[in-house]
């Protein structure tokens, strides 16, 4: 999904359609296939949200990314994020994962829509908040 604007990204969870929350919902591993529920999904990706967002800033204290152990704390931390780390090498989960702390600062914070766009296009949204 190209979004437009960076300000796009920036537009909170009560404005994710049905299907965007679903796909959301999806990729963060909080989707609930016994509850299946649009409020519920909701609910669960605020908490997700809520929880990536003092998780970021537990990182950022304890010395970013580049802090991190390789191996499994490095990898929980990228797939906590809906980071794909199949058959990655260590350098390109830390790229992602540190392109991911960039891309949250620019924004002001995790924000829902950030799992609309492709992790490759997280830089293009820095570029634009510059």
């Amino acid at each position: 999904m190209a979004l437009g604007t960076p300000g796009e990204v920036t537009k909170g969870l009560g404005e994710l359609s049905s299907g965007e929350v679903a796909h959301v919902a999806r990729v963060l591993g909080v989707n609930s296939w016994v509850l299946p529920l649009e409020g519920v999904k909701r609910w669960r990706v605020n908490r997700r949200c809520e929880y990536l967002e003092l998780d970021d800033t537990l990182l950022k204290r304890g010395g970013g990314v580049s802090a991190l152990d390789s191996g499994e704390e490095l990898v929980m931390a990228a797939q906590e994020r809906g980071i794909d780390t199949h058959e990655k090498g260590e350098s390109e989960v830390r790229e992602a994962l540190d392109t991911w702390v960039k891309v949250t600062e620019a924004l002001g914070g995790v924000k829902p829509r950030l799992w609309l766009l492709r992790p490759e296009s997280w830089a293009k949204v820095i570029e634009k908040k510059a």
